[in-house]
């Protein structure tokens, strides 16, 4: 994750697709132009949801009001999401496979969510090249791959995350998911 300000856009140092029930994602974290650290931004929710953010790196404040949504009825007001002060952009899957991007404000942004009634879907610096890949057929993995190629601010290892998962695999929301071999 973290921001970057750029004319590529302000929404973060990443990518994360979103195709066939699977969600994937890069592994770099930057702020201020540094590598912070590799690891995965996606993570299933308490609800069964899947999630990941591009933006500012504390999403502390926006993962819980996420972490309980199983309908779109749950979907936060852009009232609600407008009080989180922090530059976010996050994929929001429910398991009922709706797709969600939320926006949260930070100064001349408004928050909001929109459903996605596209078959697939990307957010961060790499979207454009993700969504390329992704419209001559490539899967989740595959497009973050391509974005990983082809864009300085995204970096593998790629990890990815089925929407459903036998209850016996369940991966917690807090921890990384495994890395795509």
């Amino acid at each position: 994750m973290g921001r970057m300000d750029s004319k590529y856009g302000r929404r973060g140092v990443t990518v994360i697709a979103y195709r066939y029930e699977m969600l994937a994602c890069d592994s770099l974290w930057a702020s201020s132009h540094t590598i912070m650290t590799l690891q995965s931004k996606i993570v299933r929710l308490p609800s069964g949801a899947l999630y990941g953010a591009s933006g500012d790196i504390d999403d502390r404040a926006l993962v819980p009001l996420l972490g309980h949504i199983k309908t779109s009825a749950g979907i936060p007001s852009p009232e609600a999401l407008g009080e989180i002060k922090q530059a976010i952009e996050a994929l929001l899957v429910l398991p009922n496979g709706e797709v969600w991007i939320i926006n949260t404000p930070d100064d001349d942004d408004s928050a909001g969510a929109y459903q996605v009634k596209h078959p697939y879907t990307a957010i961060g610096c790499g979207k454009p090249v993700a969504l390329g890949a992704m419209a001559q057929g490539a899967s989740a993995a595959q497009a973050v791959a391509a974005a990983c190629e082809h864009n300085v601010h995204c970096r593998g290892p790629i990890h990815v995350m089925p929407l459903h998962q036998p209850a016996e695999n369940v991966v917690p929301w807090c921890q990384p998911t495994e890395k795509m071999k």
